[in-house]
């Protein structure tokens, strides 16, 4: 028994001569401010990372992997900071400059009828590359993809008009530039935004599966209480809707407000936000 223990010990002993060193250390980040690393310059086929800070007030990026100088910021309109500060890289270079391009969407009108539109811009020079926004029509958040394998990207999403009328329509544009990327299905772990939104009585809730695995869809309010879990069972891959009916649990109606709709499966989470109309 002796004699195991000292072998157990030289053997874990040769494991364990490496050592760490510290190669970066951010300045203090205060405790609202969300950060972390996203892929941003185009190197080849490859994407180098850079650390990013994100607030109320702005969205900043800095000038390298471990660097904590401020090299591009996007400060946000009010109609940004009515959205909710959602902003999103499209892992896409439109412009040619070798960066990853971004949209973030906007809200305009009252809040018993907010109409939502987007914008794809350049963080380099802040230059619109792509927006839809009025005050009669709602617009969806934007796909970048190959939709007819032309080896052109599309830009596509859906709008629907104000006052609703039970229909909404898809519109797709072809931004010219040009990608070896062929669509495939399904095409990863996506959570699309539910529509309509806002919504009463129900929204659809729509996403997709690489693979087939454990999920749950689960509602929560703005304080992150759960509210409902809509689903919670192995699915297969591929794409799946569930509908929502603005429902608690035990069968009661929700007031109107801000919730939120997260998909968890294997090592993955998605979280989007809705918003409930009477």
């Amino acid at each position: 028994m002796k004699k195991t223990a000292l072998l157990f010990l030289f053997i874990a002993s040769l494991g364990f001569g490496q050592t760490f060193n510290n190669t970066f250390t951010s300045n203090p980040i205060p405790g609202a401010t969300a950060s972390g690393w996203l892929y941003f310059e185009k190197d080849g086929d490859n994407w180098k990372s850079r650390m990013y800070y994100l607030d109320t007030i702005q969205f900043k990026i800095t000038g390298g992997t471990f660097s904590n100088a401020i090299t591009y910021s996007h400060m946000f309109t009010p109609e940004e900071q009515l959205a909710g500060y959602y902003i999103y890289s499209l892992m896409t270079d439109l412009n040619g400059d070798n960066y990853t391009d971004f949209y973030i969407l906007s809200y305009t009108g009252n809040s018993s009828a907010y109409r939502q539109g987007f914008k794809i811009f350049s963080m380099v020079d802040g230059s619109t590359i792509f927006e839809r926004k009025d005050n009669n029509t709602w617009y969806s958040e934007p796909t970048i993809s190959d939709l007819d394998n032309d080896g052109v990207l599309d830009c596509s999403f859906y709008s629907y008009t104000f006052p609703y009328n039970g229909t909404y329509k898809y519109e797709v544009y072809s931004t010219g530039v040009t990608t070896d990327m062929k669509e495939a299905s399904p095409r990863g772990f996506v959570l699309n935004q539910n529509f309509p939104n806002p919504f009463n009585p129900s929204t659809v809730i729509r996403f997709t599966l690489e693979k087939s695995q454990q999920v749950s869809v689960e509602i929560y309010n703005v304080e992150g209480r759960l509210i409902r879990t809509l689903v919670q069972e192995n699915l297969p891959e591929g794409s799946h809707e569930i509908s929502w009916d603005g429902k608690d649990e035990r069968g009661f109606n929700l007031s109107s407000g801000i919730y939120f709709y997260s998909l968890r499966g294997s090592g993955h989470q998605l979280t989007k936000k809705m918003v409930l109309l009477k």
